[in-house]
């Protein structure tokens, strides 16, 4: 009785021994997906040092480490500010931080692709182009700028580029398009009337300067300077006693070589404001 319930122990260690075994292989496999985590942890962490200090070149290399490492067989969730979209949103703006502006587009249209659902995609990618066209925009490319801030605008709508653009057509004098756009941010709420077409005449009023100074011997723009006229006259709808209104027209009038039409725009503007000294310069000349 006592032989037939022994168990030998050889039987007895190889059980035990396959038993550590089973549980080291879930040990390893265990660390090894906990290792991956703190190790992609370390990684985006570190890239977010970086990035705060606006040092982006390793930033960049932090959060590409990041994303390389690969999910171990037990899949852990990391915490938000580490999610692969996250990672990669944030190397896109290392990019426009490096003023790598054709990256940054080209980068964030992919990610618009790869994160479809991702609603703060769209924003990034807006700024994307934004700060490209801005940077088109003061190298006087205001063509391919308009194309930037109108790619801007399709993907987010509410954005710092309103000026930007608007000049921008002015430049290109595409004055039928910037009206439009004007009338469609005045409607959208974005514009005062009387400042936007105020502030419209004079930007267009700069550039029949600009130009009337560039070729001297010649006669200024007369397309030009009626655009300017025809702002001025619009803001006048919304404030018939904008004095400045009233003298910019006579002063492009002047410049137009209508001078008796110039007279009775100069007069007006004395009239609503003789204290003006723009007014009176105007008048004693």
């Amino acid at each position: 009785m006592f032989r037939s319930n022994f168990e030998p122990a050889g039987n007895m260690l190889g059980g035990q021994l396959f038993y550590v075994s089973i549980m080291a292989r879930i040990f390893i496999c265990i660390i090894g997906s906990s290792y991956k985590k703190i190790i992609t942890n370390t990684a985006g962490n570190k890239g977010f040092f970086y990035f705060r200090l606006n040092d982006f070149e390793p930033a960049m290399n932090a959060f590409n480490q990041a994303l390389e490492i690969k999910p171990g067989k037990i899949k852990i969730r990391l915490v938000n500010s580490l999610s692969k979209a996250n990672l990669k949103i944030h190397i896109g703006l290392c990019y426009l931080g490096l003023q790598q502006f054709n990256e940054a587009v080209g980068y964030y249209e992919k990610l618009k692709v790869e994160f479809p659902k991702n609603e703060e995609m769209p924003y990034y990618l807006s700024n994307a182009y934004s700060k490209r066209g801005i940077e088109e925009y003061f190298s006087e490319d205001y063509k391919q700028a308009i194309d930037d801030f109108t790619n801007s605008r399709k993907y987010y709508p509410n954005n710092n580029i309103n000026d930007y653009l608007r000049t921008a057509l002015i430049f290109e004098e595409q004055f039928s398009e910037a009206e439009t756009y004007i009338k469609a941010e005045i409607e959208a709420g974005m514009y005062d009337p009387r400042f936007i077409w105020m502030t419209h005449g004079m930007d267009i009023r700069m550039l029949l300067l600009e130009q009337q100074n560039q070729k001297s011997q010649e006669e200024p723009d007369e397309k030009i300077g009626d655009e300017a006229i025809k702002a001025f006259s619009l803001s006048l709808e919304y404030d018939d006693k904008n004095s400045l209104a009233y003298y910019y027209i006579g002063e492009i009038n002047v410049l137009l070589g209508r001078f008796e039409r110039s007279l009775q725009f100069i007069e007006k503007a004395f009239e609503y404001d003789q204290f003006d000294f723009e007014v009176q310069s105007g008048l004693m000349q």
